[in-house]
């Protein structure tokens, strides 16, 4: 039985000073399955707004205001004139309202000679509207990226004389935005102005500040006495900071900040505080493993606070599971980057260490036997057993099995597949059997080999194991002539590092005769036909660049006798290797008769290999024979006409591959006669036809 299981998600809102507390959590219970899901990476989320419950500070709105052609005089001996200037493109027109008073009119103690030229500031807002008579209202200095204007505005009292002033404008970055100019002429003769209103300011909506959250810089000179105002306001929110933290407490604020993590860690959180939010956010966290692959995102979207308010402040975090997860097995330089309305924000590097290392299967090949080993005339049944030493507390080995009954030749003769599954620390034990195939059996040695296949908790893991039936020589029928007097044999070699891997490509001798080069799987066999048993072979294995690995001896001490020898070798920079295979309709032929021989020539994978440069020495010819092979296979055709054991050399060749070289064997018999008669006298003389 397979379990499902969703890692609980939480989020929480709390609004006020540390009061009133929303939160939820969400779990999928337990459910029962018959196949394995993806896994389900749980990231946790969460936010925190500060600020009193239900008050919220305000912020603005679009402007709607148009400014006039002219003003309208409502203060008596006092004159209102419009100044109007274009500012740039980024800027409404700039425009100022003065008040000109006739200095006669100016208190007592400021008229006569007592009046000198001057100019005071008397008051400055930023609003979000100006009024037709230049009265700033919405006034505030939180903006949402929705409104559609930011002004600067500014008031003058007491001006004598001509003035000209600019703004400036900046990115949060520090960046110059824009700016305008305003100016104001020398009132007349006998007049002072005793009021004067500049207002200039900055689109928001669909503009660059609305994409540059953050805070905005706003400068005021005037000529003659500088930088008057340096101020600040923020356009939808301010970013304070970020960290990076093992654990949120329920005020929101990070716990054991570290960028440094441990397997054993429950999670690992990103955390950061804005403030003046006065736009409803939608957040992006992006979670990198150390390979640079996605791991897993997660978002929040943070509470609106309503047309011209903002949130003073909003805390705001999510988090990875570390230990029984994923992450606990990926150690290393793990990164979170953290988008804000889908623009980037700011990215944190961690890293994790102390991982344990992911559970394998380990499915152990153990026996493999022949039923009637020696005994076998008709049906060949082997057995072969398994064992699953893998954690009992992860999931089942459900697997296939094959198995290839090879001949004497190392032809494949049948083949079977079934499928099964192993639980963690059992064995299970299969039997195979083999009918007659067609043609009968070959007397000889065969190998039935079963192979298993199949994953343990999504790893993928193969293990096999041989066993290896004999066919006798069936005795010779009554009156049949004697068998000839070959010792047959084979022996079977296996080359390996140190390791134990396979090592492909290595040269093979009998006797000081090359056989060969090991296959894919390491291996080379050599077939024997002694005159007489009880003959000792040298068998010696070299390095494809023909330096010395080992040398051992095999004896055949009786017919059908198979040995098995294997070699460990260092040869450094092996590249993957041709494997030439042969197969013959026959091991023995009679004298004359056409003698059919295949040929494949494959690569570590067993598949075919096109366009193969193959040589095959024929005994009979005493010659080379070379072909190109398009498909990777050949039949090649000879006729018996040498007596004795005879052996084929094939060697393969092709750019980017070691060669690949193998020796096939036959027997070719005589078994025609003839008489001769030679008829004499008693007296030795020849006896003579009478006619």
């Amino acid at each position: 039985m397979l379990l499902l299981l969703a890692q609980p998600a939480y989020s929480a809102s709390i609004i006020g000073d540390f009061g009133k507390v929303k939160a939820s959590q969400e779990q999928s219970p337990s459910a029962e399955a018959t196949e394995t899901p993806a896994d389900e990476e749980a990231a946790e989320t969460g936010s925190f707004a500060s600020g009193k419950e239900g008050e919220l500070t305000d912020a603005a709105e679009p402007l709607q205001s148009i400014m006039p052609e002219n003003a309208i005089n409502d203060e008596e001996n006092t004159t209102l004139v419009i100044f109007s200037q274009n500012a740039s493109d980024n800027s409404p027109t700039t425009f100022t309202i003065a008040a000109m008073a006739p200095i006669k009119d100016k208190p007592p103690a400021q008229t006569g000679e007592e009046i000198t030229p001057q100019i005071s500031l008397s008051d400055w807002k930023f609003a979000k509207e100006v009024s037709d008579k230049n009265e700033p209202s919405r006034i505030t200095r939180y903006f949402s990226k929705n409104d559609g204007t930011s002004w600067l505005w500014i008031q003058f009292v007491d001006v004598y004389e001509a003035n000209s002033w600019k703004w400036e404008w900046y990115y949060p970055s520090g960046t110059f935005y824009t700016g305008c100019k305003g100016s104001i002429k020398e009132p007349d003769p006998g007049y002072y102005w005793s009021s004067v209103k500049h207002a200039c300011g900055i689109y928001i909506k669909d503009r660059d500040p609305a994409s540059n959250p953050g805070n905005w810089n706003a400068k005021f000179y005037l000529d003659g006495t500088g930088k008057l105002i340096d101020a600040n306001f923020v356009v939808s929110y301010d970013y304070k900071e970020s960290k990076m933290a093992k654990g949120i407490d329920g005020d929101g604020n990070p716990v054991t900040e570290t960028t440094s993590f441990s397997a054993t860690d429950d999670a690992a959180y990103t955390w950061f505080r804005l403030e003046n939010v006065a736009d409803p956010l939608h957040i992006e966290y992006k979670w990198y493993a150390p390979d640079g692959s996605l791991y897993t995102t997660s978002t929040y979207d943070t509470q609106n606070p309503g047309t011209d308010k903002k949130w003073d402040g909003y805390k705001l975090w999510s988090g990875i599971y570390i230990k029984d997860n994923t992450p606990a097995n990926k150690c290393g330089s793990w990164e979170v980057k953290v988008y804000i309305d889908g623009k980037f924000k700011y990215s944190k590097g961690f890293t994790i260490s102390g991982c344990i290392p992911p559970k394998k299967c380990d499915i152990q090949p153990l026996e493999a036997w022949v039923e009637k080993d020696g005994e076998v005339f008709n049906n060949i049944k082997t057995w072969h057993k398994f064992e699953s030493k893998y954690d009992a507390a992860y999931k089942d080995y459900n697997y296939d099995i094959n198995f290839d009954l090879f001949g004497p030749s190392g032809s494949v003769v049948a083949s079977a597949s079934n499928s099964g599954t192993l639980k963690p620390g059992w064995w299970t034990k299969w039997w195979v059997q083999y009918g007659v195939p067609s043609g009968g059996w070959q007397p000889g040695s065969y190998t039935s080999k079963a192979t298993v296949t199949g994953q343990c908790g999504g790893q993928s893991h193969a293990a096999s194991n041989e066993a290896y039936p004999k066919i006798p020589t069936p005795p010779p029928a009554p009156g049949a002539p004697p068998p000839t007097d070959f010792c047959d044999g084979k022996i079977e070699t296996k080359t390996t590092d140190k390791y134990g891997n396979n090592l492909q490509g290595l040269k093979i001798y009998l006797d000081g005769s090359p056989e060969g080069t090991t296959t894919a799987d390491g291996k080379r066999d050599i077939t024997i036909a002694d005159n007489g048993c009880g003959k000792t072979h040298t068998i010696k294995a070299t390095c494809p660049n023909d330096n010395f690995c080992a040398e051992k001896t095999s004896t055949i001490s009786y017919d059908g006798d198979v040995n098995s020898l294997g070699f460990v070798c260092k040869c450094p920079g092996i590249i993957p290797g041709l494997d030439v295979l042969t197969e013959s309709d026959s091991y023995k032929y009679q004298k004359n008769a056409k003698v059919k021989l295949n040929a494949d020539v494959k690569n570590a994978e067993g598949s075919l290999v096109k366009n193969v440069l193959l040589t095959i020495y024929d005994p009979f010819l005493g010659a080379n024979k070379i072909f190109n092979l398009d498909s990777g296979s050949i039949s090649y055709g000879s006729d018996a006409s040498r007596t004795g054991l005879q052996a084929f050399f094939l060697s393969a060749y092709k750019q980017g591959f070691l060669p690949g070289m193998t020796k096939h064997k036959v027997v070719v018999e005589d078994k025609s006669g003839k008489i001769s008669v030679n008829a004499k006298n008693m007296d030795s003389t020849p006896l003579k036809e009478e006619e």
